[in-house]
Protein backbone atom coordinates (compact mmCIF):
# COMPACT_ATOMS: atom_id res chain seq x y z
CA UNK A 1 0.00 0.00 0.00
CA UNK A 2 1.62 3.14 -0.94
CA UNK A 3 1.58 6.14 1.35
CA UNK A 4 -0.95 8.33 -0.19
CA UNK A 5 -3.95 4.95 0.02
CA UNK A 6 -2.43 4.69 3.74
CA UNK A 7 -3.20 8.17 4.29
CA UNK A 8 -6.56 8.35 2.73
CA UNK A 9 -7.80 5.36 4.67
CA UNK A 10 -5.95 6.95 8.40
CA UNK A 11 -7.94 9.88 7.30
CA UNK A 12 -11.38 8.10 6.64
CA UNK A 13 -10.71 5.79 10.07
CA UNK A 14 -9.91 9.67 11.87
CA UNK A 15 -13.32 11.43 10.58
CA UNK A 16 -15.09 8.66 10.99
CA UNK A 17 -14.29 8.09 14.98
CA UNK A 18 -14.91 11.85 15.38
CA UNK A 19 -18.08 12.08 14.84
CA UNK A 20 -20.83 11.58 17.68
CA UNK A 21 -23.81 9.83 17.40
CA UNK A 22 -27.02 11.24 17.06
CA UNK A 23 -28.12 10.46 20.48
CA UNK A 24 -24.73 11.56 22.32
CA UNK A 25 -24.84 14.85 20.71
CA UNK A 26 -28.42 15.04 21.83
CA UNK A 27 -27.53 13.97 25.32
CA UNK A 28 -24.37 16.49 25.41
CA UNK A 29 -26.89 19.62 24.80
CA UNK A 30 -29.37 18.76 26.92
CA UNK A 31 -26.47 18.46 29.64
CA UNK A 32 -24.64 21.46 28.66
CA UNK A 33 -27.78 23.64 28.51
CA UNK A 34 -28.95 21.90 32.02
CA UNK A 35 -25.43 23.05 33.80
CA UNK A 36 -25.59 26.25 31.82
CA UNK A 37 -29.11 27.30 32.70
CA UNK A 38 -31.00 25.29 35.57
CA UNK A 39 -31.37 27.47 38.42
CA UNK A 40 -34.03 25.71 40.54
CA UNK A 41 -33.88 23.93 44.06
CA UNK A 42 -32.61 20.22 42.83
CA UNK A 43 -29.72 19.34 45.39
CA UNK A 44 -28.32 16.93 42.23
CA UNK A 45 -25.81 18.78 40.23
CA UNK A 46 -26.16 18.29 36.61
CA UNK A 47 -22.25 17.00 35.95
CA UNK A 48 -23.52 13.84 38.38
CA UNK A 49 -26.05 13.51 36.45
CA UNK A 50 -24.30 13.44 33.11
CA UNK A 51 -22.10 10.88 34.59
CA UNK A 52 -24.57 8.30 36.34
CA UNK A 53 -26.73 8.09 32.35
CA UNK A 54 -23.42 8.49 29.85
CA UNK A 55 -23.08 4.76 30.81
CA UNK A 56 -26.26 3.87 30.01
CA UNK A 57 -26.49 5.69 26.96
CA UNK A 58 -23.35 3.98 25.74
CA UNK A 59 -24.56 0.48 26.65
CA UNK A 60 -27.86 1.51 24.56
CA UNK A 61 -25.42 3.01 21.49
CA UNK A 62 -22.86 -0.24 21.80
CA UNK A 63 -24.16 -1.71 18.76
CA UNK A 64 -25.84 1.10 16.65
CA UNK A 65 -22.97 3.37 14.28
CA UNK A 66 -25.26 6.09 14.44
CA UNK A 67 -26.92 5.74 17.11
CA UNK A 68 -31.07 7.62 16.72
CA UNK A 69 -32.12 10.25 19.38
CA UNK A 70 -35.00 8.70 20.16
CA UNK A 71 -32.24 6.28 22.26
CA UNK A 72 -31.36 9.57 24.23
CA UNK A 73 -34.91 10.64 25.07
CA UNK A 74 -35.23 8.58 28.43
CA UNK A 75 -32.18 10.02 29.80
CA UNK A 76 -33.49 13.41 29.18
CA UNK A 77 -37.17 13.14 29.68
Amino acid sequence: MDSRRLWGVVLVLWAGLSFASPAQDLFNEVSRLLNDYYGGFSQVRPQELKQKYQGELEKICAQEVACPTNKALPFIH
